[in-house]
């Protein structure tokens, strides 16, 4: 307990530090460990309790201030500077891999997976079940390679997520490495994977999309390339997808369709209708992710 309340403490360190280097000129002292209080003497314990009568005035006057104060409306210069020390700040704190972990978590979660990178792992007997739908962490294949998250729908496998540090690009070399995992997989069970993901916890940026933070291949559709994602996909998602014909299926099926043999073995008619099938594929993929209405969060009912 003692551990997770430091812990606690030096983030809430750290989250002040940032805003006092942009928002404020003042430095800011080296962080020191608290005292544990239990080992306090019976002065010390004094000492405490007058500074919280202290900390008690000074938030009386405080609150009496509070109806005097106005917004600050900031210049278009002060608020470049203060987005450039935002981003200074980031730069010079990178979150550790433990805190990217768990800001990935959070992403998975929001979007209905049942995620926990310390808890919910191989190691910890974390397994498939039916009717839950589980990102299970660190699962470890036959070889000894480990995927940091296998996403299970049901007993289902259904996707393999390779995770970095976000300072790291994952629209290559990481989805590179969760396609390896792909391969591991299929040596194991025998049956691919279809969805394999990369993912740094960054956000999406729609104008260097090799930057982002989530990279996804399908591998029912092989020939399709790599692309980056807004957002998880949700258990629902990648279900609809499971429903839909393999492309290569559905071409097949095309080139056997008894009902207009003429007309489908009329090669330019053919070209014209895969380069339909193209853009609305596309057209398909924008308008999904425009329109696409908020995960619903448990408790709440969807509209």
């Amino acid at each position: 307990m003692v551990k997770l309340a430091l812990a606690i403490d030096k983030y809430a360190v750290t989250v002040w530090e940032w805003f006092i280097n942009t928002y404020t000129q003042e430095t800011v002292a080296e962080y020191q460990t608290p005292v544990n209080h239990e080992q306090l003497t019976a002065e010390q314990e004094q000492q405490i309790q007058a500074q919280e009568k202290r900390i008690a005035e000074l938030e009386a006057q405080i609150d009496s201030y509070q109806p005097k104060l106005s917004p600050i409306d900031l210049t278009p210069e002060a608020k470049v500077k203060r987005k450039k020390l935002n981003q200074l700040f980031a730069k010079n704190h990178p979150l550790t891999e433990a805190e990217n972990r768990r800001l990935i978590d959070n992403q998975l979660r929001e979007v209905g997976w049942e995620v926990d990178t310390n808890q919910l792992t191989q190691a910890n007997g974390a397994r498939p079940e039916k009717n839950k739908n589980k990102a299970i962490s660190e699962w470890r294949f036959n070889n000894g390679k480990k995927a940091d998250y296998a996403l299970f729908i049901g007993k289902q496998f259904v996707g393999i997520v390779e995770a970095k540090k976000p300072d790291e690009t994952v629209s290559t070399s990481a989805l590179q490495q969760s396609y390896d995992y792909f391969k591991d997989a299929i040596e194991e069970t025998g049956e691919e994977v279809p969805f394999i993901y990369s993912t740094n916890g960054r956000p999406y940026l729609a104008q260097v999309k090799t930057e982002s933070g989530i990279w996804f291949w399908n591998a029912r559709n092989p020939k399709h390339a790599p692309e980056a994602l807004p957002a998880w996909h949700s258990p629902d998602d990648l279900k609809q997808k499971l429903s839909a014909k393999p492309e290569e299926d559905a071409n097949q099926e095309l080139h056997k369709d008894a009902d207009f043999p003429e007309f489908a073995n009329r090669k330019y008619q053919i070209e014209r209708f895969k380069q339909l099938n193209l853009l609305l594929q596309i057209i398909n993929r924008e308008y999904y992710w425009r329109w696409q209405p908020e995960p619903v969060k448990h408790g709440q009912q969807s509209r």
